[in-house]
């Protein structure tokens, strides 16, 4: 499901794939972040309801994704992001609903993402 809605958007990128079944543990993460994407969602909140700890779905994250949920959440938090803004949206409006404290944090956060997303494209 995951996999699928990531690949329905239109910034399709091989880091979203998956290199083999998901783990059950994770489907209301990956839920979580696909229908809200938010900066605060964290491994710990999940670990109880998951009936695993949060080495161990973090361990997970790695061994699907090839990344660690902090790093595929902010991923997926800057792409979301990258979609507001190009719709027109206020930064302040996006650093809010994406969960950021400050716009301060927000703009640092999208400012490296746009820079490595302009790397990307020069490569």
């Amino acid at each position: 499901m995951f996999i699928d809605q990531l690949k329905k958007q239109r910034y399709q990128n091989q880091t979203y794939q998956s290199h083999q079944d998901i783990d059950k543990r994770l489907l209301p993460i990956i839920e979580a972040l696909t229908i809200r994407p938010d900066i605060k969602l964290s491994l710990d909140s999940f670990a109880e309801h998951c009936g695993a700890s949060s080495r161990t779905l973090n361990r997970l994250f790695l061994t699907t994704f090839d990344q660690p949920f902090r790093e595929l959440r902010q991923q997926l938090v800057m792409e979301k992001a990258w979609q507001l803004s190009q719709a027109g949206v206020p930064h302040t409006d996006i650093a809010l609903d994406l969960g950021y404290n400050s716009l301060s944090a927000f703009s640092h956060a999208f400012n490296r993402f746009k820079q490595d997303k302009r790397d990307t494209h020069l490569a």
